[in-house]
């Protein structure tokens, strides 16, 4: 296996400007880290970006967060929500923008991931809220919407490599992350763990996104990284029936897979039918 040093070289070799966050939401996100930051100071961030202000309002009035009255100006949604929410609100529309640049060679792909990723968020915050760990839903959600972003990095800069691995999977032995790893010298966990570093984002988003397909290598956010490795499978295989994928069906029907991240008495059509119903009312809230 190739040194990590030399995989990220790598990366950052072939992949010469990996994307950045705008400087607002860095330090937005910067700030709403900090409990001791002026809560002034935030307002005056969000209110200089127009753009910003307007997906704060709309994501702060969503039936989600059921707030009795109506946001209408950035400082009431600070002093509504609160720092920690108000991140993930910002990084959700970051992270919306950042998926929504599409080339149009790449639409079908551009859509698919971005299907898959918003459902991985709402499967994860739903995951979170079922579970001892409620506190994390606004952070699970936004790991499962970037999860895959290195997936979008790769594709930006080696097009038509996604296409030809498609045709690859037909055969149902191929593994996903061994044919990047093969082809590219690194895969998409390697790119966007690398990405979310440079975002500066948390430790904690940044292990969920590095080991969502192997969480037992999480060192030191491993419950949390079960989430969103759990939610990713639960989002895609949303719409397939438990008895045509072997995989799926001993996942979801094995109850230590749910009690590590401590839900017990799982009932997938349960939980489908409420994913489905609250993905339905979330992707409204972004312009893709």
């Amino acid at each position: 296996m190739k040194n990590k040093e030399l995989i990220l070289r790598n990366i950052s070799n072939k992949i010469k400007e990996l994307p950045t966050l705008p400087e607002v939401v860095t330090k937005i996100t910067k700030l709403t880290s900090d409990p001791f930051s002026n809560v002034k100071d935030i307002v005056e961030l969000i209110s200089k970006d127009q753009s910003l202000t307007l997906k704060v309002l709309k994501m702060s009035n969503s039936a989600f967060y059921g707030l009795a009255r109506k946001v209408l100006t950035a400082e009431h949604a600070v002093k509504v929500l609160g720092f920690k929410v108000l991140r993930s609100i910002v990084l959700s529309a970051s992270a919306s923008a950042f998926f929504k640049n599409k080339r149009k060679e790449n639409e079908k792909f551009d859509h698919e991931l971005w299907y898959h990723s918003l459902m991985t968020a709402v499967a994860a915050r739903q995951l979170a809220d079922m579970s001892k760990y409620r506190s994390l839903a606004d952070e699970c959600y936004i790991a499962g919407l970037i999860h895959d972003l290195g997936k979008k990095v790769i594709n930006d800069y080696f097009q038509m490599f996604y296409q030809r691995l498609e045709k690859l999977l037909e055969d149902k032995e191929v593994n996903p992350l061994s044919v990047e790893n093969q082809a590219l010298g690194f895969d998409h966990t390697d790119v966007g763990s690398r990405v979310a570093k440079a975002w500066l984002l948390p430790d904690s988003l940044v292990e969920a996104i590095e080991f969502h397909h192997f969480p037992k290598m999480s060192v030191n956010h491993r419950t949390y990284t079960f989430i969103i490795y759990t939610a990713n499978i639960l989002a895609t295989y949303v719409d397939t029936n438990p008895e045509d994928n072997e995989f799926y069906s001993t996942f979801i029907n094995n109850d230590s897979n749910f009690e590590k991240i401590g839900i017990r008495n799982f009932k997938i059509t349960e939980f489908n039918e409420i994913l489905k119903e609250d993905y339905e009312a979330e992707k409204g809230l972004f312009d893709i």
